[in-house]
């Protein structure tokens, strides 16, 4: 009696430990996916940079020329 109590406790710890596992492979997932999605916002912020910075140094150009 007493071994099957503890195989059913071990059933529901393997159960308990497959769904957590479960868990984590969904959560590593959505952690992936949103490191993607800041490595897009990164790039894109610093090709904006890049592009206001451009931007500032023809219009610091263009005040040289005018004066």
């Amino acid at each position: 009696m007493e071994r099957a109590r503890m195989e059913k406790r071990l059933s529901e710890q393997d159960t308990t430990l497959q769904k957590l596992a479960n868990q984590n492979s969904r959560m590593d997932s959505k952690f992936e996916s949103i490191r993607e999605e800041m490595n897009l916002f990164t790039t894109k912020a610093n090709d904006s940079a890049a592009g206001l910075a451009a931007f500032e140094t023809r219009l610091n150009d263009m005040d040289e020329v005018n004066w």
